[in-house]
């Protein structure tokens, strides 16, 4: 949907962008973030705009625009809070709050991210809310965190060739498109280092069922 201010995009499962660039941008909807973690992949996406030349908002400008946004959209931090700020992974101006969900049970749950971008100024520039929510409809056997670990020392060895440490890990969900399903996963998160020594952020995710 387009009205000339802003272009809303409806994705399957709940998800969906609003994206309040310029009327000149493309037409061609974004990709919606997808909730598989493959490793090394980025879960959300970033405006095309080129804004170079301009500074990213303060975080306290960008952070109180960003709930502004949400909230606007029904979207309170009873639902989501901070995960991470995207800012410094993008060149074109603008800064990026990332927003997980909070608001998990034993028969419900939110699985996903929301990305809110404002640029200099502090206006919202777009909001991409890759959250899916569930209800429990199965349960089944699951891996442990140590059996999952086993695994994940395979994951990126090839490309990176170097040592691994895992800073933390936790219960995450995998989206089966084609089905609907959240699956249960342990994502990693820590740091690979390269042969000459180099860090990268590590966040391998790995299938919990059995």
């Amino acid at each position: 949907m387009r009205d000339g201010r802003y272009t809303i995009y409806i994705f399957s499962y709940g998800r969906w962008s609003v994206n309040y660039n310029s009327p000149q941008d493309s037409e061609e909807p974004p990709e919606m973030p997808s909730l598989e973690l493959d490793p090394g992949a980025e879960s959300y996406i970033s405006s095309e705009q080129n804004v170079s030349g301009e500074e990213p908002p303060d975080e306290e400008t960008m952070t109180l625009s960003a709930w502004k946004a949400l909230e606007n959209f029904g979207i309170s931090k009873d639902d989501v809070a901070v995960s991470d700020n995207l800012t410094d992974r993008f060149n074109d101006g603008y800064g990026y709050l990332e927003f997980e969900p909070v608001n998990h049970g034993d028969q419900r749950c939110t699985e996903g991210t929301v990305v809110v971008a404002i640029d200099h100024e502090g206006s919202l520039v777009s909001i991409d809310n890759g959250m899916v929510s569930g209800v429990l409809v199965e349960t089944t056997e699951c891996i442990s965190q140590s059996e999952a670990l086993d695994i994940s020392k395979d994951v990126g060895g090839e490309v990176w060739g170097g040592t691994c440490t895992v800073k933390s890990v936790r219960q995450k969900y995998q989206l089966i498109e084609d089905t609907g399903y959240l699956v249960p996963g342990w994502l990693f998160e820590g740091e690979i280092f390269d042969s000459e020594g180099n860090s990268y952020e590590w966040k391998p995710f790995i299938s919990a069922v059995n």
